[in-house]
C-alpha cells in the first residue's frame, strides 16, 4: 500500500513540474516583436537610439526689483537689466542668443494684523531673459549673472545644435534594425525580402537634460570661479513600424 501511495505522489509531482514548465516566462523579454500574414508580409517593430554629449545651454534667468512706486520698480529694473546685458556682450555673447522671454509689473500685498486684512507693500517688476550658449561657457555665464544682480536662476536646459540631422540618423538605424529582424524571422528558409509594403515613423523621442532650479536658486554672490556645470548625454529614440513583403 505504501508503495502505490508513493508512486502516486511521484506522479502528481511529476505532472505539476510539466504543468508550470509550459508557462511561459512573463519576465522574459522579446527578441522580435513582429508577425508573419498570410499575404507574404512581416509586420516589423524596429528601434534606433542615438546618444550624444549636448553642445548648447539654455540659461533661464529672472531678474527681479521691488519698490514702493511703480514706474520707479520698472525704471530701476531697465537700468540694473541694461548694466547686465553689457557684461554679458562683454563675454562675446551675441545679441541674437539672449532674448527676453517674459516682463512683468505686479503688486505686493502683505498681510495686516492690525487692520486683519492685506494691504498694499509696493510693486515687484521681472524680467526674464533665456541665454543660449556653449556648454563649455555655461559654468563662466551663470557666475556672471549671480556677480551681477540676477537672483533667480529657473533652469538649465541641454540641447544639440544638429538635432534634425541626428533623429534622421535614428531613423535609419530603426530601419536597419527592423530588417535584421525580418531577416532573421526569414533565415533558413527558402524565402527572402522582398520589398517594403509600409512605414509608419512614431514620433521622435529626444529629451533634453535640465539642471533644475533648486541647484542655482540660492545665492552666487561673490563666486570668482566658473560654476562647473555637466550637460550628461542626449537620448535620440525612434520607433518605426515596416511592413515587408517577401518571395
Amino acid at each position: 500500500m505504501n508503495k502505490i501511495y508513493n508512486i502516486f505522489l511521484i506522479s502528481i509531482s511529476i505532472f505539476c513540474f510539466l504543468v508550470f514548465a509550459s508557462i511561459p516566462s512573463f519576465g522574459a523579454e522579446n527578441t522580435y516583436d513582429l508577425k508573419i500574414n498570410n499575404d507574404k508580409t512581416i509586420s516589423v517593430v524596429g528601434s534606433g537610439l542615438i546618444k550624444e554629449r549636448p553642445d548648447i545651454a539654455l540659461i533661464d534667468f529672472d531678474i527681479t526689483l521691488k519698490n514702493s512706486d511703480p514706474s520707479t520698480a520698472m525704471d530701476n529694473l531697465s537700468k540694473k537689466v541694461n548694466k547686465l546685458l553689457q557684461k554679458i556682450y562683454e563675454q562675446g555673447i551675441n545679441k541674437d542668443n539672449i532674448k527676453t522671454s517674459n516682463v512683468s509689473l505686479q503688486p505686493i500685498y502683505v498681510y495686516d494684523k492690525n487692520l486683519n486684512k492685506e494691504i498694499l507693500d509696493g510693486y515687484s517688476a521681472t524680467e526674464s531673459f533665456i541665454i543660449t550658449t556653449s556648454v563649455e561657457d555655461s559654468g563662466k555665464i551663470i557666475s556672471l549673472l549671480t556677480n551681477n544682480g540676477v537672483n533667480q536662476i529657473n533652469n538649465i536646459r541641454f540641447e544639440r545644435s544638429d538635432i534634425e540631422q541626428l533623429k534622421l540618423r535614428a531613423i535609419e538605424n530603426a530601419m536597419s534594425d527592423a530588417r535584421k529582424q525580418a531577416n532573421a524571422v526569414l533565415s533558413g528558409t527558402m524565402y527572402r525580402i522582398s520589398g517594403i509594403k509600409s512605414v509608419t515613423v512614431s514620433p521622435i523621442s529626444a529629451p533634453s537634460p535640465i539642471l533644475k532650479e533648486n541647484l542655482y536658486n540660492k545665492s552666487l554672490t561673490g563666486v570668482n570661479q566658473p560654476l562647473p556645470v555637466e550637460g550628461g548625454e542626449i537620448e535620440i529614440r525612434a520607433n518605426v513600424q515596416v511592413v515587408f513583403t517577401f518571395e
